[in-house]
């Protein structure tokens, strides 16, 4: 049975689980129908049988569901919608069934209802999940993946493809890895027997941390003694940002790069580590602070300042505590401290010692970067201060931007005032911890928004992914505000103001899911199916022989074994690299002093390499990159059209976006031994206003 389940795809699983849902939900409305009717309860027996009707259509709804395809492409609105009407028909049963099930505990601020929030929250999660699936599907059938998130799906294709044949070994050996990958290669291993190699499958790791993230929010609130409705109103806080759903944002939900699972990490970190300030007397919120903050660092390669500027508030107030304390409590609260501090120190000491040789290499190149900036650029800074955070909340026309903008400040600002308003506050014990999560929240927001702009002003606004931990900023900020705006004696009545909820969020985030998934399409260039042929053809193309892709776009040869990995096919290791020198092309920034290397890298890539992809002509390769390669494309044009180059031939004719040609071309007195069509390389080389022009209409074509 469940060798059968992991050929599901996810869609299947969900539909199967929404089955079983229903039809439970079914029998209980059923039963309290009956015992309704039975008890002389005529009114309430008619309601229960009513919702019991509404639910067996919903039920029909979601069976003429069209057949679903590998990708779910075809999932109907009709189900959507059924899914919907259960959910509001059928929540009374199901609260029911969950008191049944979890027996009631003495603490007040966990009873057996607080499973009720949990509930709620795991299936707005999941249900998101099954509504974003059809969107990355489309896109993916209708985009090549560009830019950091393919790259890193390619990795967690190969790890999916050994997590499925040794599954313990594999979540062993990651903590045995040298790469700072650790807490999302984890999730994926974990749940590597319900994933396939697709970008919207492997994506539920991301769905999964979005879900604790507002369980622990909802803990958190409970933690306050707030009651099940409130908590689970604040829990939503984190799904209202725009730029979690679609493929606009570099933390949204289904982008497959580190930055989402590391935002949501520090959010679990930071709203643990604030139930531990509030009562550091219980060692289970000592360890449960010291993992989650643990697993945070984990999420990425310089996840430590970041997460140390998180709970830096919280920890002082954690310390303040533990001198404030009287004799007879001391003890124990420094015992918890040393368990907090001892998780902290053992999983952030393990993970930098394991992985310092390779962060230390790979972030010379940005410091490299920071250094090279000899004063302040103001005008960088004061791009971030207008745009920044209102990227968070939408894209396009730069007005509404600047509105978002000013209205997060003033929520900020807002939440400050309120909680140091003490006569706001009406709620006994409460006044000193939402002033503690509100400067929190300012702490984050401000402290990411000033160093980021000091250190990066010289980068282009759109590295989104820089200022990405500022929306813990905001989530924590807004939590202490609604917090003392919600009134907490809000009547609890779950049986319609929480799948009310539900039903109003979960259409937030399908309606930016759909607004933000592009699907327009480039026709003048290789459609996704058509860079994926050439992917899985290209052994036959090459015969061994050896091929340096001068080019990073749709054609680059990330991508090529990104489609290859994909495909189970082994990732070509003869890419780009004929030799040591070929990485001057590749490492920004450019510098004038690695001249001399660059162009004995282009020297040896066009004499030594068997095939060699460019670009049709030179001023295609865009001086924004900060490539050298990109930087120098004039040694390329003076190469070619210099004496020293051999003469070469063209195989084929690549299509990239933007109209941009490809050319894969090969040394002349090779293409003759082959015996297979080609036309020789237009000279001279250059620019397209300069250069001859071809149509190369007697050499093959990606286009099918």
């Amino acid at each position: 049975m469940f060798n059968s389940l992991v050929a599901f795809n996810p869609i299947r699983l969900g539909k199967l689980f929404l089955n079983i849902l229903v039809m439970t939900g079914f029998v209980f409305l059923l039963v309290e129908g009956v015992q309704a009717y039975r008890k002389g309860q005529f009114k309430k027996g008619a309601i229960f049988l009513g919702q019991t009707l509404l639910v067996g259509f919903s039920f029909c709804l979601i069976q003429e569901t069209p057949k679903l395809t590998v990708g779910g492409a075809k999932i109907s609105y009709s189900a959507l919608i059924a899914v919907l009407l259960i959910w509001f028909a059928a929540s009374p049963a199901l609260f029911k069934m969950i008191n049944k099930l979890f027996p009631g505990r003495n603490d007040k601020n966990f009873n057996n209802e607080g499973y009720i929030g949990y509930f709620l929250i795991a299936m707005n999660t999941f249900l998101l999940y099954l509504i974003s699936i059809r969107y990355s599907y489309l896109y993916h059938e209708s985009h090549v993946p560009r830019g950091d998130p393919f790259t890193y799906s390619m990795g967690f294709f190969m790890l999916l493809d050994q997590a499925h044949v040794y599954y313990w070994n594999v979540l062993i050996s990651i903590f045995l890895m040298d790469n700072w990958y650790w807490l999302i290669n984890f999730m994926i291993a974990l749940f590597s027997p319900i994933l396939i190699k697709e970008p919207y499958s492997i994506a539920m790791v991301n769905f999964i941390l979005f879900g604790l993230a507002g369980a622990s929010i909802f803990r958190l609130s409970r933690c306050l003694n707030y009651t099940i409705t409130k908590s689970f109103l604040l829990s939503l806080i984190p799904w209202i940002f725009p730029s979690n759903y679609g493929f606009h944002g570099p933390v949204a939900l289904l982008q497959m790069q580190l930055d989402t699972a590391f935002l949501f990490a520090v959010v679990i970190a930071v709203s643990n580590t604030i139930i531990y300030a509030m009562d550091i007397g219980k060692t289970k919120n000592a360890f449960w602070a010291g993992i989650s903050i643990g697993v945070a660092i984990w999420g990425r390669g310089n996840s430590l300042p970041y997460v140390m500027l998180s709970i830096a508030y919280p920890v002082i107030i954690i310390v303040k505590k533990l001198f404030a304390e009287k004799e007879g409590k001391r003890k124990r609260n420094l015992f918890n401290f040393f368990i907090f501090f001892a998780l902290i120190l053992l999983s952030c000491g393990y993970f930098y010692i394991k992985n310092w040789s390779l962060l230390s290499s790979y972030y010379a190149a940005q410091t490299a970067t920071v250094k090279q900036q000899t004063e302040i650029n103001f005008s960088g800074i004061r791009t971030y201060i207008r745009d920044i955070p209102g990227r968070f909340w939408c894209y396009g026309e730069s007005k509404g931007i600047r509105i978002a903008t000013l209205l997060t400040h003033l929520l900020m600002l807002l939440s400050l005032y309120m909680t140091f308003r003490k006569r706001r506050i009406k709620e006994e014990g409460q006044e000193e911890i939402l002033r503690v999560i509100s400067i929190t929240g300012a702490t984050i927001f401000y402290g990411i928004l000033l160093v980021t702009s000091l250190l990066f002003n010289a980068t282009a606004f759109y590295a989104l992914h820089l200022f990405a931990i500022m929306l813990v900023g905001i989530i924590f900020s807004g939590f202490s505000l609604f917090g003392i705006l919600i009134k907490n004696n809000l009547p609890d009545k779950k049986y319609v103001l929480l799948p009310l909820a539900s039903i109003l969020i979960i259409l937030y985030g399908s309606y930016f899911t759909k607004k933000q998934t592009p699907l327009d399409t480039d026709t003048a260039a290789a459609t996704p199916r058509e860079v994926e042929k050439f992917s899985r053809d290209i052994e036959g193309i090459l015969q061994g022989r050896s091929l340096a892709i001068l080019w990073y776009e749709m054609y680059s040869g990330a991508i090529i074994n990104y489609y290859r990995v994909k495909n189970n096919l082994y990732p070509l290791g003869n890419l780009y690299y004929p030799d040591d020198y070929i990485k001057y092309l590749w490492v920004p920034p450019y510098s004038p002093e690695n001249l001399k290397n660059i162009q004995t890298a282009l020297r040896n890539t066009f004499e030594r390499s068997d095939y060699i992809i460019i670009p049709e002509f030179s001023d295609y390769y865009f001086k924004q990159e900060p490539y050298p390669l990109f930087q120098r494309s004039d040694d390329v044009v003076n190469y070619l059209n210099s004496p020293e180059s051999p003469r070469f031939a063209v195989r084929m004719v690549l299509h990239d976006a933007g109209g941009i040609r490809l050319l894969l071309i090969q040394k002349e007195k090779d293409a003759l031994r082959d015996g297979k069509p080609f036309e020789l390389l237009k000279l001279p080389y250059g620019p397209s206003s300069s250069s001859s022009k071809s149509e190369y209409s007697s050499v093959p074509s990606d286009k099918l």
